[in-house]
C-alpha cells in the first residue's frame, strides 16, 4: 500500500469556474451617508497658466466607496475626486488612490478575513460569502 495513491470520488461537472450563465449576479451598493470622507486633493496652482486654483470652487466629479471591517463594527470610506476649471480654461481634475478601482469594494481587512474564511479555515464559498454578509 506504501505507493498507492488515493483517488477522488468526486466527478467534473463540466462547468467552467465562477459564475455560471444565467446565475442572477449581486452586486455591492453605495451608502448614502459614509462613516469618513477623504476628497483627494487638486494642485494649487494650474500647470497650464500657473493661476491659483480655488479649492472652494471645486466640485465633487465622482464618488467611490471602500466598505471595511475594523472592529468593533464596519466603516465605510468614501473617496471624492475633485474638478475644477481655471481661469485660463484648462480643466484640472483629482484621482482616486491607486488601489480604489470600483464604485463601491471591499476593503483590504475584508478581503484579508475572506481568504481566511476560505484558505485558513477551508469554508466553502458560499458559507464563506453568508459569514462575511453576516459580519
Amino acid at each position: 500500500m506504501a505507493g498507492q495513491k488515493t483517488q477522488s470520488l468526486r466527478r467534473k461537472s463540466g462547468k467552467r469556474p465562477g459564475g455560471q450563465v444565467g446565475h442572477p449576479g449581486k452586486t455591492l451598493r453605495q451608502v448614502a451617508v459614509a462613516d469618513r470622507v477623504i476628497e483627494q486633493k487638486l494642485p494649487e496652482r494650474c500647470d497650464a497658466c500657473h493661476a491659483a486654483l480655488p479649492a472652494a470652487q471645486a466640485q465633487v466629479q465622482e464618488r467611490r466607496q471602500v466598505l471595511d471591517i475594523p472592529v468593533p463594527h464596519h466603516e465605510v470610506t468614501e473617496y471624492r475626486t475633485l474638478s475644477l476649471v481655471c481661469q485660463c480654461g484648462k480643466l484640472h481634475e483629482s484621482r482616486f488612490p491607486e488601489k480604489v478601482t470600483e464604485h463601491v469594494q471591499y476593503g483590504p481587512n475584508i478581503r484579508a478575513v475572506a481568504v481566511h474564511f476560505t484558505q485558513g479555515q477551508l469554508l466553502p464559498y458560499a458559507r464563506a460569502s453568508e459569514l462575511a454578509a453576516d459580519l
